[in-house]
């Protein structure tokens, strides 16, 4: 599969929209051993207790897994994911962007506006290197040794959704299945690891969601990692009245994590929260772990989506997500920004992911504070965006 196809569909295709923007176990001796592995089996060495960390048996690059059971994609076809395998006992888990649709004139766009199906990524294995955040070769990609878990998108519900729903002569039947694949993918992980170090959560564009969507039952799933989560170039500036038309399209309630008494709401409730108090609520909730976003000034796609769900000017876009950032900034002490100039749009799957730079700080050099437990601050572009 080339190379390009690849980037363009983990990106989220958006040219085609927007003609006028920018553009159980490896063999043991191949894991890494931390010092505080190293530690834990000098402390459990006397009792005999310690025990290896499980990794999954797979081959050498990108390994791709049928999950099977009740995934499936938006118009019917199989959904599978991909595996890269890594030498380290981290993962990433990175959900793909791809677009959404809600309604009949949404979906009737198909392809135009989210990925239907998974046809461009099937045979994709091996030895196949990528840029950004999947770099191997990339000295200063702070996850060049770790596992990849990339979790493809083609159901149109930013991963959130569980629900089969006839849109009309234009449109058609739309599985919107996100979340029973995505949950595929988490039994996948709970089976093939234990106890991983670090899990870092990422995803651009409608995967953004996902990845904060996902994060607490993540968390909730590996109680002994350390978890991480960063939406990348997903802020969530919507329209009013954009939750009540797709969430129960989608039914995407399930994805609540309603242990969290705050978030343990009445669905007409549920309507009424915003991205920015989802992250709020989540972070408070769980004060010991690092909750992000990023985004560039003036991101071409996501100003697209809210036009096309109702909304105005890339002004007013701009000013609403600055807003919003600001908002979960001061109300969630664990939660950081990096608000980079330009209209590019995702940053994670590309090399500008270690080349952009704001205030002195490259997106890398930021994430790779993050994970490595090192004082990160909230980057601001300021009278610099454009």
């Amino acid at each position: 599969m080339r190379l390009s196809m690849f980037l363009v569909l983990i990106g989220l295709t958006v040219s085609a929209c927007t003609s006028s923007t920018e553009g159980d176990e490896p063999a043991v001796d191949v894991v890494d051993v931390t010092e505080s592995d190293a530690a834990s089996m000098e402390d459990a060495a006397a009792t005999d207790t310690y025990v290896e960390p499980k990794l999954p048996e797979i081959a050498e690059g990108w390994t791709q897994v049928e999950p099977g059971g009740d995934t499936i994609c938006s118009r019917g076809s199989k959904y599978f994911f991909m595996v890269r395998k890594g030498s380290v006992n981290k993962i990433v888990i990175d959900f793909m962007g791809g677009g959404a649709c809600w309604n009949s004139t949404t979906c009737s766009f198909a392809e135009s506006i989210f990925n239907e199906n998974l046809d461009a990524f099937d045979g994709m294995e091996g030895d196949v290197n990528l840029p950004g955040i999947y770099d191997s070769t990339e000295e200063s990609n702070p996850f060049k040794d770790w596992y990849h878990v990339f979790i493809p998108y083609c159901t149109g519900d930013i991963h959130w959704g569980n629900s089969e729903v006839d849109y009309g002569a234009d449109a058609g039947v739309i599985h919107h299945k996100g979340a029973v694949n995505a949950q595929a993918v988490m039994d996948w992980i709970s089976e093939n690891f234990s106890s991983p170090e670090k899990i870092f959560v990422t995803g651009c564009s409608a995967g953004a969601y996902g990845s904060i969507g996902w994060a607490p039952r993540i968390i909730q799933q590996f109680p002994e990692s350390k978890v991480y989560q960063m939406g990348d170039s997903g802020v969530g500036v919507i329209t009013d009245n954009f939750f009540q038309e797709s969430f129960p399209q989608w039914n995407a309630w399930t994805i609540i994590p309603d242990w969290i008494e705050s978030l343990n709401l009445p669905e007409e409730e549920l309507y009424k929260l915003s991205l920015n108090e989802l992250y709020i609520r989540i972070a408070q909730f769980y004060p010991d772990y690092l909750f992000s976003q990023f985004t560039t000034a003036f991101d071409k796609t996501q100003v697209f989506y809210y036009q096309a769900m109702g909304g105005g000017s890339e002004e007013e876009w701009a000013s609403q997500m600055q807003a919003g950032l600001e908002k979960t900034r001061d109300e969630a002490s664990n939660f950081r920004s990096f608000i980079a100039q330009g209209n590019q749009h995702c940053i994670v799957p590309y090399s500008e992911f270690f080349t952009k730079e704001t205030e002195g700080m490259t997106v890398s050099d930021w994430v790779a504070d993050m994970v490595d437990e090192q004082p990160v601050e909230n980057i601001d572009c300021g009278d610099n965006c454009q």
